[in-house]
Formats: structure tokens, C-alpha cells, sequence
């Protein structure tokens, strides 16, 4: 073979990869463009009784589970504990947020009539109770002996405010009414012993001994 010969069987040869270097790039490109034009597949309805979540180590972090009467949701922290759970059920949503000991310490709950909020403290002795209805709203705060201490009341005949001692005795009342505000103070054994009040623009006092008598009275 002459080396006239040789060139121009290399041209041909290089033509030819050439070519199929072409044709490759054409593959690629439409491979890819083809690719970016698709969309990834998305599931339109998932069914199923539970959901759980996991974390980076397989420890449990949440589920969300339903059966024939209450649909519910609990979230876990690190160690396992449930800190806090949302269910639903037929009488309306609880809300609950718990320790990282497991013990509940504040829970809300919302009914077709009330609405309520509770707060315990680390002994499980509830602390703080609030709840309203189409009638009042009361507030009661409690001791950590579980002792009621005070209460306040905004009802449709007016507020009110009532303190007790540590044997959960009522040993004062203030009152605000149509007619207007009045005080009473109680003994340890709840046995009213002054009334103080304001009538119409016409104040009042009045002090009663532990048999209910009256001691004296202004005016």
C-alpha cells in the first residue's frame, strides 16, 4: 500500500468516527432533554390506619394513626418519650403536652358547649384550670396540694373573684353585680364575719360574730 494509499484510507477512517462522535452527542442531548420534560411520578391518595416517622437512628418521632372513633397524632423526643399528642374524637379535639418524664402538664379541650385548659405541675397536682361555656368563664388556680386558692368568674350577672386559705375554706368574696360591688370576709370555718358593699351610690358595713350576729352596721 502506497502512502497516498494509507492517507486516504486514515481520512475515511477519521470521517467515520467523526460521524459516530456526532451521532453519539445527538443521543445524549435528546436523552437528556427527553428526561427533563417528564415528570416525576406522583401517588394522587395514600390509605392507610398509621403513619409513622422515624429518625436518622430508626427511633420513632411520630405518628399519626385512626380507627372507627378517634384519629390522633403523638409526637416523641429523642429518648422515646411522647411529649405531646392532638386526637379527635366524636366529643371534639384534646390537646395534650407532656414531660420528659411521660406525665401530661397542660391539656386543652374543646366540646360542642366548653372549652377548657388544665395545667399540672411535675407532681401530677393539677395548678391552673380555665374553662368557658355560653354562661361564664372561670379561672381557678390551686396550691401544690392540689388545694383550690382562688377563682375568678365573669358570668351574665357580673364578675366575681373568691380567695381561699390552705384548707381550700373560702375566706373572701368580691362581687361586682347590677346593684354594684360588694366585699366579704370569712373565717376559718367560712362563717362570713364583714360585708362591705356599695348599693346605688350608698355605701355599706357590717360585722357579724361567729354566731351570725351582727356586731355593728354602717349605716
Amino acid at each position: 500500500m502506497t502512502t497516498e494509499e494509507r492517507l486516504i484510507r486514515l481520512e475515511r477512517t477519521n470521517r467515520i468516527l467523526i460521524l459516530a462522535l456526532v451521532l453519539a452527542g445527538l443521543t445524549v442531548t435528546l436523552f437528556v432533554t427527553t428526561g427533563m420534560g417528564k415528570k416525576e411520578a406522583v401517588l394522587q391518595e395514600v390509605k392507610a390506619n398509621k403513619f409513622t416517622l422515624i429518625d436518622a437512628e430508626g427511633k420513632e418521632r411520630a405518628n399519626l394513626s385512626a380507627d372507627n372513633d378517634l384519629m390522633g397524632l403523638c409526637l416523641f423526643d429523642e429518648n422515646g418519650k411522647e411529649r405531646a399528642a392532638l386526637v379527635a374524637g366524636k366529643d371534639g379535639p384534646i390537646l395534650s403536652l407532656l414531660d420528659d418524664k411521660g406525665k401530661p402538664r397542660a391539656g386543652m379541650g374543646a366540646t360542642k358547649n366548653r372549652t377548657s385548659l388544665c395545667m399540672w405541675d411535675e407532681n401530677d397536682q393539677s395548678r391552673a384550670f380555665l374553662v368557658a361555656d355560653k354562661d361564664r368563664t372561670v379561672l381557678r388556680l390551686f396550691d401544690e396540694n392540689g388545694k383550690s386558692r382562688a377563682m375568678l368568674v365573669a358570668a351574665k350577672d357580673g364578675p366575681g373573684l373568691s380567695l381561699m386559705d390552705e384548707n381550700g375554706k373560702r375566706r373572701a368574696n368580691l362581687l361586682e353585680t347590677k346593684d354594684g360591688p360588694g366585699l366579704m370576709l370569712a373565717d376559718e370555718n367560712e362563717k362570713p364575719r364583714l360585708y362591705m358593699d356599695v348599693f346605688k351610690d350608698k355605701p355599706g358595713l357590717s360585722l357579724d360574730d361567729e354566731n351570725g350576729r351582727t356586731l355593728g352596721k354602717l349605716p
